[in-house]
C-alpha cells in the first residue's frame, strides 16, 4: 500500500526543470510538461548532461504512447509524424493517459516499484552511500572545487534527487560500486567496474527547435516509415522501457548481459541499482550498485543520438565490421566533427567500410527537411553534449556542452553537394592549421629549442588557429546555399581562413627572439626565422589556392 507521506508520483509532482519564454527556470510535473510543451523552450538541468538524458526519458514515453500496429515505437510514418505538430493537446493527452497505466512505476518513492531503483536494495552490512554518490558535480576527493558542500549535498529534495537518478543510469562514472546482496557478481562485498552509463559512452547529439514541443517532435523518429529504413535503425515489440518490464531486483536482468533491443531500451537502460534512502520530505543517502553493462560495439542500429567510427582494432577482434561510437574531445570544438553529422558524406569507397557514420537523428532530419522547413525552420540546432572520463572512467574529467546551427540545406540529399563543400572547407581549415603549427614549431627550433621542447609551441599553434576560426567558421557555415555558387563560399572561406592565419603568424614572427632570426643548423640544414616563413607562406599557397588566385566570380 503506498504511503501518502512516503509518495512522490513524477507524473504529477513537480520535478523536471524548464526553462520558460520569460528566461526563469521552472520545476514542472511530467504531465505539465506534456501539456504545455509548446511554451516552453527547453529541459535544463543542473549539468546538460541532465537535460539530456531527462529528454530521452520523455522521448521514451512519446514513443511508447505512438505506438505501431506491429508492437514497435514511435508514429507508424512520417505523414503521422507530421501530423503531430498541430495535434500536440491530443498527443499529450495521450502520453499522459500511458503515464497514467503505468503510475505505480513512477512514484519515486513506492514499497514495491520504485521509479528506476529497487525496493529492497541493500549490501551485507545495510550500509548506505552519501549523496556524492548519486551528484555528478560533486567530484569525490576534491572538495575544494566544488560549492556543493556541507549542508547542501547532506539531503537534497525529492525533485533533485529524481532528476539525479535518472542521469546516473544514463552518465554515472565506472569504478567499485556497493556489493548488493542478490547479485550474483559481487565478490569480498564489492561490486566491481561494468563501465559507465550508456549515455556516457556516447558523443550525444540532439536537435533543438524553437519550443520544447518543437524539440521533442524533431527528435521523434518515425522508425516505422520505409523512407527510414536507411537509417538502419528500428523499434520493435520488444524494445520497452523498464517501466513496462518485470520490477528489476539486485542481479542483472539477464544473467550474463544481454543485448540491447533498441533505441527506446538505450534510452532508458539500467546501468545501476538504486535505493534512494528518504521519502519526499528529501533524501540523505542511497545504496548504488552495479546494474546491467551494455556494450558500445555495434550500437549504430539502435541509438540514434550518436555518431559513429570504424574500429580496425574491434573489427579484427570480433571478425565483423564493428564500429564504436564517436565520443566528442574537450579539445576540439564541435564544428570540426561536421564530417560525422552529414549523413551523405559516410558513404564507402571501394568497398572499404565508411570511416564515420553519422548519427541516424540526422538521417531523419535530412528524410524530413522539406517538412522542418515548412514550419519555419531554415536553420536548425544541433547540442553535443558529453561526459569525458578518466582513470579508467572512473573520474568526470570535463564535460561538453556545444551547439552548432545548420542550415537545413545541408542535410538534403539533393543537395549533396553543399555538404560535401562544408566537409571540404574544414579540410582546408585543417591545413591550413597544420602549417601554422609547423611554422610556429620551426620558429622554436630555429631559437634553440630541442625536439621534444617545440612540440609545445606547435601545439599552441594548432589550438590558438582553431580558436581564431571557430566565430567565423559558423558564421559561413550558416551563410552556405545563400551564396551564388558553392565555389563562391569556398572562395571567401579560403580567404577568411588565409587571413586569420597570416595575422597569427605574423604575430609569431614579430615574438621571435634574435636568435630565431640568427637561426641554428638543424638536422644538418640551417633553420632561421626568415627560412621559416617562407617555407610557411609556400604550404599556405599550396593548401588554400582560392585564397592566392585571381578568378572570375560566377553570377
Amino acid at each position: 500500500m503506498i504511503d501518502p507521506d512516503r509518495s512522490f508520483d513524477l507524473i504529477d509532482e513537480p520535478w523536471i526543470p524548464v526553462l520558460a519564454g520569460d528566461g526563469t527556470v521552472n520545476e514542472v510535473s511530467l504531465a505539465d510538461l506534456l501539456r504545455h510543451a509548446d511554451g516552453y523552450v527547453g529541459i535544463v538541468g543542473e549539468l546538460p548532461t541532465q537535460g539530456f538524458a531527462l529528454l530521452r526519458l520523455v522521448l521514451a514515453v512519446l514513443h511508447r504512447t505512438l505506438r505501431r500496429d506491429d508492437g514497435g515505437a514511435g508514429p507508424a510514418s512520417i505523414s503521422e509524424w507530421a501530423d503531430l505538430w498541430e495535434q500536440w493537446p491530443d498527443v499529450a493527452e495521450a502520453a499522459i493517459g500511458y503515464l497514467d497505466v503505468h503510475r505505480d512505476r513512477f512514484d519515486l518513492f513506492h514499497p514495491d516499484t520504485p521509479f528506476f531503483q529497487v525496493a529492497d536494495l541493500h549490501t551485507a552490512k545495510n550500509e548506505t552511500s552519501d549523496l556524492d554518490k548519486l551528484i555528478a558535480d560533486v567530484p569525490n576527493g576534491l572538495p575544494f572545487f566544488t560549492t556543493r558542500t556541507g549542508p547542501g549535498i547532506e539531503r537534497i529534495t525529492a525533485a533533485e534527487a529524481a532528476r539525479w537518478l535518472v542521469h546516473v543510469h544514463a552518465f554515472d562514472a565506472s569504478g567499485i560500486r556497493s556489493g548488493a546482496v542478490g547479485d550474483s557478481r559481487v565478490k569480498g562485498g564489492k561490486g566491481y567496474p561494468i563501465g559507465p552509463g550508456w549515455s556516457g559512452q556516447i558523443g550525444g547529439v540532439h536537435l533543438e527547435g524553437r519550443t520544447l514541443r518543437d524539440t521533442l517532435l524533431l527528435n521523434l523518429i518515425a522508425w516505422g516509415d520505409p523512407r527510414t529504413a536507411e537509417l538502419t535503425i528500428s523499434s520493435g515489440p520488444d524494445d520497452v522501457p523498464p517501466w513496462e518490464r518485470p520490477q528489476l531486483t539486485a542481479t542483472e536482468e539477464t544473467v550474463g548481459g544481454r543485448q540491447a533491443r533498441g533505441p527506446i531500451d538505450l534510452y532508458t537502460w539500467q546501468t545501476r541499482r538504486v535505493r534512494l534512502d528518504g521519502d519526499r520530505g528529501g533524501v540523505a543517502g542511497l545504496v548504488l550498485a552495479n546494474g546491467d553493462k551494455v556494450l558500445p560495439q555495434n550500437q549504430h542500429t539502435r541509438e540514434p543520438m550518436s555518431a559513429w567510427r570504424y574500429s580496425e582494432p574491434q573489427t579484427k577482434k570480433h571478425g565483423q565490421v564493428t564500429y564504436m561510437p564517436l565520443e566528442h574531445r574537450v579539445e576540439r570544438q564541435f564544428w570540426r566533427g561536421l564530417e560525422a553529422l552529414l549523413a551523405h558524406t559516410g558513404a564507402t569507397s571501394l568497398g572499404q567500410p565508411a570511416a564515420r557514420l553519422a548519427p541516424a537523428l540526422m538521417g531523419w532530419l535530412g528524410a524530413v527537411d522539406r517538412l522542418v522547413g515548412h514550419r519555419g525552420y531554415g536553420l536548425v540546432t544541433v547540442h553535443a553534449v558529453g561526459i569525458v572520463y578518466g582513470s579508467n572512467n572512473s573520474v568526470v574529467d570535463e564535460l561538453i556542452d556545444d551547439r552548432l546551427r545548420l542550415p537545413l540545406v545541408l542535410l538534403d540529399p539533393t543537395r549533396r553537394e553543399l555538404a560535401d563543400g562544408a566537409v571540404r572547407a574544414l579540410s582546408r581549415a585543417d591545413e591550413a592549421a597544420a602549417a601554422a603549427a609547423s611554422f610556429r614549431q620551426n620558429l622554436a627550433r630555429a631559437a634553440g629549442a630541442g625536439s621534444d621542447e617545440s612540440e609545445g609551441p606547435r601545439d599552441q599553434a594548432r589550438t590558438a588557429v582553431y580558436h581564431a576560426l571557430d566565430a567565423p567558421f559558423r558564421a559561413w557555415l550558416l551563410s552556405l546555399g545563400a551564396e551564388p555558387s558553392l565555389l563562391d563560399a569556398e572562395h571567401r572561406w579560403q580567404s577568411e581562413v588565409r587571413d586569420v592565419v597570416q595575422r597569427l603568424g605574423r604575430e609569431w614572427l614579430g615574438e621571435a627572439g634574435p636568435g630565431a632570426w640568427t637561426g641554428r643548423a638543424v638536422r644538418g640544414h640551417r633553420l632561421d626565422a626568415g627560412l621559416a616563413d617562407k617555407w610557411f607562406q609556400r604550404k599556405l599557397r599550396e593548401v588554400l589556392p582560392a585564397a592566392y588566385h585571381d578568378r572570375e566570380v560566377s553570377a
